[in-house]
């Protein structure tokens, strides 16, 4: 059984108090549920030779960045819909974007996250015939590249990895938002558990 963190600060506290270090990597520990109250700095630790921390919303990498998404690309059907599959691997867009890493996928108009994937680069602006050579990435087909409806998509935000939840996530959607979400602290923690 695991359970959500209340107080990421407090748990980071309670390793570097634990470990006598103001580093932010903690000694390799067990925290159990039954050991740890979120209410206040303390826990009882189990010791264990092996990492093994059953605390379900601290998902970090190597380098301690959260791996977690704080933004979601809102994307129309059925363009979302071959992402998820995994055969479209860029999105087109009109604009760079400076966003990268891991990003939600939301399904425009379904007030949903129902799929996870890494934006890695940007390529573009692309011309006409790059676009036409590469239809493999963006799945748009040459009768829409040919009309004037796509001119305007001329840069390719290139996704990784990209993966379906099984339960999508139910998250606010502010007024205005067109392109990005930020998603609040409540679609982030259930976010968490749906990636599991």
């Amino acid at each position: 059984m695991c359970f959500k963190v209340a107080n990421y600060d407090a748990l980071t506290k309670l390793f570097q108090r634990m470990s006598g270090s103001k580093s932010h990597n903690p000694l390799p520990i067990a925290v159990y549920e039954d050991d740890f109250d979120n209410q206040s700095e303390s826990a009882n630790i189990l010791p264990n030779d092996s990492v093994e921390m059953k605390v379900s919303s601290i998902r970090s990498t190597e380098n301690g960045s959260n791996n977690v998404p704080t933004k979601g690309l809102v994307i129309k059907s059925p363009a979302i819909d071959k992402i998820l599959l995994g055969i479209k691997t860029w999105e087109m867009r009109s604009k760079s974007t400076q966003v990268r890493g891991p990003i939600a996928l939301i399904k425009k108009g379904s007030g949903q996250i129902v799929g996870i994937a890494n934006l890695v680069d940007v390529k573009g602006p692309l011309s006409q015939q790059e676009k036409l050579d590469t239809i493999d990435n963006h799945q748009i087909s040459i009768s829409r590249l040919n009309s004037n409806e796509t001119d305007k998509w001329n840069t390719a935000w290139v996704l990784e990895n990209a993966k379906p939840l099984i339960t999508p996530v139910n998250y606010q959607h502010p007024s205005g938002a067109v392109i990005w979400v930020n998603l609040d602290q409540h679609a982030q923690e259930n976010l968490v558990i749906a990636m599991k």
